[in-house]
């Protein structure tokens, strides 16, 4: 179909001649956009917003996040002073905005600040580029509890900084979260909102309580509900894998729950926790004694995911946390040899109901997981099948 001038007179309102979608030419002539064109614009949107300069949306006064114990906000600005300066007065919008396919509105940086209360005492955490707040907007029907996840700039600049805080990563998760698969999966946060005007964040719906870590150690997480977070994540990210594409960021540290101990990832695309062989073999040597003859390269693409769930699962098991849980009574020929025959090897937790056979049953899968030798690194729909059986032969307590 053919644009064609909906209304010729310049006096007439643009708003109801030809319909609320069109647009003035240079000639004043309304011209209704086709539905071509109009995903014309979309792609173009994303297309900017993939290449913007990053150094427009960091150089804000107040988007500057420290690196502990390296220096203070006071210090990093009298270094940068003349950067912040030179952009105290830039113009907005950086990149020109617009609402997205599948609901996904454009919030301006106005409503952004009223929903979040200007960022004061809304945060909930730190995600690996920013943080995470509540938020609430006012609607017709009432207000709507939100979550917001800003994009932050980090103090001092280390190594691939660019590539770290590129603006790409907000384009990939609007565009991830919009994928009907991805979008209706009960297990990943539902996206309504953006803002990319002055700064980069996200808007989500928010029908969560708690972040997963901060409940993994305690007693009145039951073993039930674990099972079913286990579980749960497990199939978020068969479904991931099953569409080709990789979480990259699985941790307790970004997974909310709600009332019901239902589990949503919130947190995308992440650095994996290993970057190259040596970093591999760092964490890897937090978990548990090994020798670098028994590692096959470190967990890339999918086997990061499978990786990373594995550290999950001991989480989950163990009530303990990855960065301070350490397989230390395993000794490496036993490990190696997945000998794990003897009780006082399983990482389940002492105080829970979980008989001998089946808590070494789910030790040895986390195992698995970690990859020590990636050929044999189960696949996700594999883990899936293996908690089934395990779950039926270990009910709830």
């Amino acid at each position: 179909m053919q644009s064609s001038p909906a209304h010729s007179n310049p006096n007439s309102d643009p708003f109801t001649a030809g319909g609320g979608g069109g647009m003035f030419d240079s000639s004043d002539t309304l011209m209704v956009k086709t539905e071509s064109e109009e995903d014309e614009d979309e792609l173009s949107f994303m297309k900017k917003l993939y290449s913007a300069d990053w150094e427009r949306y960091c150089y804000q006064k107040d988007m500057i996040r420290c690196r502990p114990p390296f220096c203070s906000s006071s210090i990093v600005y009298n270094v940068f002073h003349r950067k912040y300066d030179s952009y105290e007065n830039q113009s907005y919008p950086i990149v020109q905005p617009r609402d997205l396919d599948g609901g996904v509105k454009h919030y301006s940086f106005d409503e952004l600040m009223q929903m979040t209360r200007h960022f004061r005492c809304t945060r909930i955490c730190y995600t690996m580029f920013g943080t995470l707040h509540r938020g609430t907007i006012q609607t017709e029907s009432g207000s709507l509890d939100v979550l917001v996840k800003t994009w932050e700039y980090f103090y001092p600049i280390l190594c691939d900084y660019q590539v770290l805080h590129h603006t790409h990563r907000i384009h990939d998760e609007l565009n991830l979260l919009r994928d009907p698969e991805i979008r209706s999966h009960r297990n990943v946060v539902k996206l309504i909102g953006f803002h990319c005007a002055r700064r980069l964040a996200v808007i989500y719906e928010d029908r969560h309580d708690e972040i997963l870590q901060n409940i993994i150690p305690t007693d009145t997480f039951s073993w039930d509900d674990r099972m079913k977070v286990a579980t749960d994540i497990a199939r978020m990210l068969g479904a991931f894998h099953d569409k080709g594409l990789v979480h990259g960021g699985v941790n307790s540290k970004y997974i909310m729950v709600d009332k019901e101990k239902c589990p949503v990832v919130f947190d995308f695309r992440l650095l994996s926790y290993c970057e190259n062989r040596e970093e591999y073999e760092q964490h890897v040597g937090k978990l548990y004694a090994f020798h670098c003859k028994h590692l096959d390269g470190p967990p890339w693409s999918m086997k990061h995911d499978i990786f990373a769930y594995g550290i999950l699962l001991l989480e989950l098991i163990n009530k303990n946390l990855y960065a301070v849980f350490k397989l230390s009574t395993l000794m490496e020929e036993e490990f190696f040899n997945c000998n794990l025959s003897d009780p006082k090897t399983s990482a389940v937790d002492d105080s829970f109901c979980v008989d001998e056979d089946t808590a070494m049953e789910f030790t040895k899968l986390a195992v698995d997981c970690l990859g020590v030798n990636s050929d044999e690194q189960p696949t996700m729909q594999c883990i899936i099948r293996v908690l089934k059986d395990l779950k039926l032969r270990c009910p709830a307590k």
